[in-house]
């Protein structure tokens, strides 16, 4: 997914309204009418995954994918704390961590505190729309995480 990020950033990385985001994230949304249909398809693999893990875990029956995003988190990156209200039904977050060869970049939660370091493979899932949460700086290399949204809300269903 990484090798894929670093090639395909410039095609399917779009401009954002918050300048700091700009080329740094790929989304599904942007892949599924033109992209290699194997990376697209390993991306919905990796999202149904996660999507039993959550069910397992947290013990909900009915869960559905709203977005997936590839993102790169260059030295010096970070997000203060936030709620993912972009999707008003969020009902769970998660993030795969894709690599390890960077610095600092820990998920961080404010209350309870708590703080993430980052491992290759590693899933992380959360009530993301109630839970303050961020990504403390990288002060070494790169980091890229697969971020994921998921709904009790069958109508809010993304690609």
């Amino acid at each position: 997914m990484i090798h894929f990020f670093d090639a395909n950033i410039e095609k399917y990385g779009s401009a954002h309204r918050q300048n700091e985001w700009s080329h740094r994230t790929i989304g599904d949304y942007a892949l599924s009418a033109k992209a290699d249909r194997d990376v697209l398809r390993l991306l919905n693999r990796v999202k149904f995954h996660v999507m039993d893990a959550i069910r397992e875990f947290f013990g909900v029956r009915f869960i559905y994918p709203q977005a997936s995003q590839l993102v790169i988190w260059p030295e010096g990156s970070e997000q203060p704390e936030h709620v993912d209200t972009y999707f008003p039904d969020t009902s769970f977050s998660a993030i795969l961590y894709l690599n390890e060869n960077f610095e600092g970049g820990e998920t961080f939660f404010i209350d309870p505190a708590h703080r993430i370091l980052p491992q290759v493979g590693a899933l992380l899932a959360f009530d993301g729309a109630t839970l303050e949460h961020g990504v403390g700086r990288v002060t070494r290399g790169t980091r890229y995480t697969n971020a994921m949204w998921f709904t009790g809300n069958i109508r809010s269903v993304g690609p």
